[in-house]
């Protein structure tokens, strides 16, 4: 009788062709032994690797092999313990154990019964263990070689039961310790029987042939683990090597990560993965496990981890630091592809992003030709700026063939400023092959993280929260089998104490192990050839319940020297390079110190063989650093930061180290009582908050600053003003931008108070009318700024319309003596009073502009005197512009205007202002361009001019370009449902950017869109207003605050938008109201415009329905007609359908019918010439009503129809609703 078993495998083995088809299994192992003793001459290398390649191939065969066997005596075994008939096996060798090899499937077959099919009985009773003894000589033989020592004869010979394989230490046990040490282990604890123990642990010896099937199946699967060649080099040298990021049981959590990935990945939206838990239950580990899947896909991974020391506002430009360095030294066709992506997003942005992130600098090669200004003017801008730079950083670098996983470990280290740049990063519409992985430790810091969390599900992304805390038994004990490479099924016992002793916290677990090795009562035996462990001794070793105290006790193991290296080094960070490391001790380093820790699990090297290292674990460096007392941590790190800086031979050191040596010794400076060396700290402060505004650290930079201000005496404005005023002029500066407006305010005015002169004020009052306009006090900041300009010898007179008219008259006839090359070629501005004097009307253009415009026109001439008698300077160029929207307003000389902004525009590009120059850009495009230029055109400069106007970080004028960009996108006739997309990216930019004045105007406009659309029961635009303006719900309550706040540009936008819209669905009452109530501002924008057209069109209406006003409403279409001759002499593509629709309405009023019929064709041809698609539909619907009138009623439908048609293009399918039921 033959038991038969199949393992199966994947691949072709050439070893199985060359065997029969089916054989026993000694002929088998002789096949084998003869291809080994085949003579060869000396290998190559390449031949070298061949043979090693057939060798691991020879191991896996005789692997197929093992699971077949152990597979057949497995299942009479069960046949046994079931009562299903049969007895053990008995004898069994190498003579009656038959094979059946093929590519894919190996199968094994006992032969226990004799020629006359008698079971064939070995002498007394034969028990399982006896089976598995046999069955360990049986795969000794398979892995080592036929009587391989083992005791093993030939098939018909009985072996009895006192035979007992050979002690002896010769060829046979050497060549069985050259088998993988997992491999060993199972075949000498199957060998071994319970007499053979003397006092090892009882799970060392297999209980039945389905463990052993088990393990080496486990061994199959794993081969790279558990099959490596040197599994015996660590153990032989009693070394217990833990892999770093070792990873155990926590299936259904990784199958949950890998299937966010997935959906990146298949639908292009981006997946936020949250792993929340206690300190050291694995949560980096897990997320890093979608490291190999995702570089399997061609993509990247970039990982920031916060901690305690670390500014969190400088971990992600770290980690892209560090993504960008790897990327340097990959494929130059992947760099290639890189750099002209980010080339292509970050545009004028680049230089900024390459101060911050060096190996950015070093993949792009060349600096940005660009000069940037890092002057910024508002408090949130810097902020901003980063964050919508990073994020069309992240953009370029992820896309469909390059997936980027983005991770942020240790969020709870995080502050609210970078936890909202995490935010806008997740949320940004762009961004959509990108998995966002989050970690957080659970404790009482967590509630700004999970906030944000909520946040981005609540906005709409896709969030994945997963929650871990310990391992199970089973992970630990696959840890400690790997570890030790210890069949599982072996280190049961042990792995449940370890379990049970440290709650399963896989970091607890890994460095109780190394606790037990380093105390010797986990040890490798050479005479066993197995490690040893007392359970017993185990189960009563004390350990502290907190993990961080145990590793304080594991550090306190080690050498006082390497004690005191380690407490240094933990003054120093989680991350730092060993050439600092050396600064900060006293002598010479020692190099194997360092390395020693890195064996011990307690430092790992950024990269291996680098010189920059980070501790393993965050709780090992909170160890570390306990173990240093109390009362000597502030002295210890004043220590550490004074050895670093009387360490530094050079200047350019100093500014490299700086951070390090303030860092550490602001913590001591309670010890520093000389008021010399208190000044000299304050110094060092001032230098890095100095490096901390150049990198836009300014939160960082304010805290430098206000320490340094801190360290000065009483009496440092008399016995030492210009460090004090320097101190004090850099700090208000930093606060600013910071945005700590309540401790700016101090510095500010002792700064005025303490000043000597003017010039020293002239910096603080600088940020304190920015401060002011940002409070939303403009009125404040602006009679604030008049005062300043009065200490400055400058003041407006009185406004009139006479002079208004004269200074602009005037002034044009000066400029008209000058050409282009005479002002781009003229002298540059060196006076610093008359520097500051043009910066602060720059400001106070601004102001005038939006709360008092009569005073403008003025101020814009005396900034052209100024700059024509003492030089040019950036801030001129407003003044140019300036002129150039009076000339447009008063004059209302379209060519004048036209003419200044062109050449307003070069002089900033000549003075390579970038800042400046997007900022005159974007009031060109929003009020002069569209009066020469077409609008199509201008509506896709707005939309480039929003972008690198968030580049330069001005968050205001960028929302106001993307406010004017969405409303041109309405009068351009764009299609509504991609207008409707645009309108809700915007609100969505607006709310991050909380400019709310923009927002105001936007939603009203977005409403338009909505209504048009057919879409008012699934939108409100007012919804992003929750939370910052909670009573406003709909428009009615945006009037009403509006109306009371002051703010009547958003006031006359909501009239006009009402207007807009009474007159598309033919409420012509309401149309007439809302434009009786629009009142024109003093520059003339747009709207005004289109207000006039609306309005005339509405006025020619009620002109032919209305018979005692007729005169009336022809008096008022013909006014608001009238410009529109001069409109479209100016831009015939803008306004020459428009003015003919008017004549059209005009003469159809007049009953000059010939003449109306002429004019609505060339309305209608007109608009469609020029792609005004809304037009030209309306043009249809109102020749449809004037053939209507005159009884033509076949031309009236064919109009009506095209109307329909135009409509239908557009996308507005509530007016087609409209005229369908009409």
């Amino acid at each position: 009788m033959r038991l038969k078993a199949a393992a199966r495998d994947t691949y072709s083995s050439p070893l199985s062709q060359q065997v029969a088809e089916e054989a026993t299994l000694n002929a088998w192992l002789k096949n084998l032994q003869q291809q080994q003793h085949q003579p060869h001459q000396p290998l190559t290398s390449q031949q070298l690797q061949q043979q090693q390649n057939l060798q691991e191939e020879e191991l896996g065969e005789r692997l197929r092999v093992a699971i077949a066997i152990t597979k057949t005596l497995s299942e009479v075994h069960e046949g046994v313990d079931k009562g299903e008939g049969g007895r053990y096996c008995g004898q069994f060798s190498l003579g009656n154990i038959f094979l059946d090899i093929s590519d894919t499937c190996c199968v094994a077959a006992l032969n226990i019964v004799d020629s006359d099919n008698n079971r064939i009985s070995p002498p007394g009773e034969w028990t399982k263990e006896k089976d598995l003894k046999q069955l360990g000589c049986i795969l000794s033989a398979v892995f080592v070689g036929e009587n391989a020592g083992m005791g093993i004869r030939d098939r018909g010979e009985h072996k009895t039961e006192d035979d007992e394989p050979t002690k002896k230490r010769g060829k046979g046990q050497q060549t069985v310790e050259n088998l993988p040490l997992y491999l060993t282990y199972i075949i000498s604890s199957l060998i071994a029987t319970r007499v053979d123990a003397r006092g090892g642990a009882p799970e060392q010896y297999y209980e039945s042939a389905r463990q052993v099937l088990r393990d080496l199946q486990i061994a199959a699967s794993k081969p790279e683990v558990y099959l490596k060649s040197n599994s015996w080099d660590d153990a032989k040298n009693n070394r217990l090597q833990i892999p770093p990021q070792s990873f155990y049981g926590r299936k259904s959590e990784l199958s949950l990560v890998l299937h966010s990935l997935d959906t990146v990945l298949r639908f292009g939206q981006p997946v936020m993965v949250s792993v929340s838990g206690y300190a050291g239950t694995g949560k980096t580990t897990l997320l890093n496990q979608i490291k190999r899947p995702l570089e399997q896909r061609g993509g990247f991974m970039i990982r920031g981890k916060f901690d305690k020391v670390t500014p969190p506002n400088t971990v992600i430009f770290s980690a892209l630091d560090s993504f960008f360095g790897k990327i340097t030294s990959l494929d130059g066709a992947l760099q290639a592809e890189l750099k002209l992506r980010i080339t292509e997003s970050i545009g004028c942005g680049g230089g900024v992003l390459m101060s911050a992130i060096p190996n950015l600098r070093t993949l792009m090669e060349e600096e940005v030709k660009n000069a940037e200004e890092h002057t910024i003017e508002q408090a949130t801008v810097s902020h901003q700026r980063w964050k919508y730079l990073i994020i069309k950083l992240i953009n370029a670098i992820s896309d469909k063939s390059r997936p980027l996983a983005f991770f942020m470990d240790d969020l709870h280290w995080c502050d609210e400023v970078t936890l909202d740049m995490i935010q806008a990063i997740v949320m940004d519409p762009d961004i959509r092959y990108c998995l966002f992985l989050g970690s957080y430790r659970i404790n009482s810091q967590e509630s700004g993280v999970t906030k944000t969390l909520d946040s981005i599900q609540s906005l709409g992304v896709r969030l994945v929260s997963l929650k871990v805390s310990c391992i199970e038994k089973e992970g630990v004990n696959c840890l400690i089998s790997e570890t030790l490479c210890i069949p599982p099924s072996l280190c049961q016992s042990l792995s449940t104490l370890v379990h049970s002793k440290t709650g399963g916290i896989i970091l607890f677990s890994t460095n109780f192990l190394k606790s037990l090795h380093e105390e010797g009562m986990l040890r490798f035996n050479m005479s066993t050839r197995k490690w040893e462990y007392n359970i017993n001794y185990i189960r009563q070793r004390k350990i502290p319940a907190d993990v961080v105290k145990h590793l304080s006790e594991r550090i306190k193991r080690l050498p006082n020297n390497a004690q005191s290296l380690l407490k240094i080094a933990a003054c120093l960070g989680f991350k730092f390079d060993a050439d600092l490391l050396q600064m900060a001790i006293r002598g010479k380093l020692g190099v194997d110190l360092l390395h020693e820790s890195v064996e011990s699990g307690f430092l790992q090297q950024e990269i291996p063989g680098g010189n920059k290292f980070v501790w393993a674990h965050d709780e090992i460096h909170l160890a570390a650093y306990e173990l240093i007392p109390i009362k000597k941590r502030i002295s210890s790190h004043l220590l550490i930061g004074s050895r670093i800086y009387l360490n530094t031979s050079s200047d350019e050191l100093l500014y490299t180290v700086i951070f390090d040596i303030v860092n550490n010794m602001n913590i001591g400076l309670q010890l520093i009582t000389s008021q010399d060396q208190r000044n000299e700290v304050a110094q060092l402060n001032l230098t890095a908050g100095r490096k901390a505004m150049a990198s836009s650290s300014f939160d960082a930079a304010a805290e430098y600053f206000m320490v340094g201000i801190g360290l000065l005496a009483d009496d440092c404005w008399e016995c030492n003003y210009k460090p004090s005023m320097i101190l004090h002029q850099a700090a208000s500066e930093a606060l600013f931008v910071a945005g700590d407006f309540e401790l700016l305010k101090k510095v500010i005015d002792e700064t005025v108070y303490h000043a000597n002169c003017l010039d020293d004020k002239l910096q603080a009052y600088y940020c304190l009318v920015r401060f002011l306009h940002t409070s939303s006090n403009t009125q404040e900041a602006m009679e604030k700024t008049l005062s300043i300009l009065s200490e400055l010898g400058e003041s407006l007179p009185e406004a009139t319309p006479d002079l208004i008219y004269r200074r602009l008259e005037s002034t044009k006839a000066i400029l008209n003596n000058l050409t282009k090359q005479d002002i781009l070629k003229g002298p540059r501005l060196s006076d610093k009073r008359i520097l500051w004097t043009l910066r602060f009307m720059n400001l106070l253009s601004r102001y005038l502009f939006s709360t008092n415009p009569i005073k403008f026109p003025l101020l814009a001439c005396r900034m052209i005197d100024i700059s024509l008698e003492h030089g040019y300077c950036c801030d001129s160029v407003m003044g140019f512009a300036a002129f150039s929207l009076s000339q447009l307003n008063i004059l209302q000389d379209i060519d004048e205007a036209y003419k200044w902004a062109k050449i307003a525009l070069s002089i900033s590009e000549n003075f390579s202002a970038q800042a400046l120059l997007l900022k005159l850009k974007c009031l060109f495009y929003t009020f002069t361009s569209v009066w020469k230029e077409p609008i199509q055109a201008t509506c896709v400069a707005l939309s480039k001019t929003h972008q690198d106007l968030l580049l330069v970080g001005d968050v205001e004028l960028a929302s106001v370009a993307n406010f004017n960009y969405c409303r041109q996108s309405l009068f351009t006739g764009k299609e509504l449902a991609t207008v409707d997309k645009d309108c809700s990216s915007a609100t969505v930019k607006m709310a991050e950017l909380t400019h709310i004045q923009s927002y105001l105007s936007h939603s009203s406009h977005h409403l338009i869109i909505i209504k048009l659309s057919g879409n008012t029961a699934t939108k409100n635009p007012f919804g992003a207003l929750s939370g910052v303006l909670d009573e406003i719900n709909n428009e009615d309550d945006l009037l009403r605050h509006v109306e009371s706040t002051g703010k009547t540009g958003v006031v006359q936008a909501i009239r006009f938008n009402r207007l807009f819209l009474a007159y598309w669905f033919k409420r012509y009452e309401e149309a007439a109201e809302m434009a009786n109530l629009y009142k024109t501002r003093t520059v003339m924008p747009l709207i005004d415009a289109y207000h006039a057209f609306y309005e005339g069109l509405t006025a020619f209406h009620f002109a032919r329905h209305s018979s005692d006003d007729e005169q009336k409403w022809m008096e008022i279409g013909e006014k608001d007609l009238s410009p529109f001759r001069t409109w479209a002499a100016h831009s015939t593509w803008n306004w020459e359908n428009k003015l003919l629709l008017l004549e059209a309405e005009m003469h159809f009023s007049k009953k000059e019918m010939e003449k109306a019929e002429e004019k609505y064709r060339a309305a209608i041809q007109s608009a469609q010439c020029h792609r005004f698609i809304h037009e030209e539909g309306l043009a249809n619907e109102l020749f449809s009503v004037f053939h209507n009138t005159n009884g033509n009623f076949d031309k009236a439908k064919i109009h009506i129809s095209e109307a329909r048609a135009c409509y239908e293009k557009w996308g507005a399918f509530a007016l087609i609703d409209l005229l369908d039921s009409s």
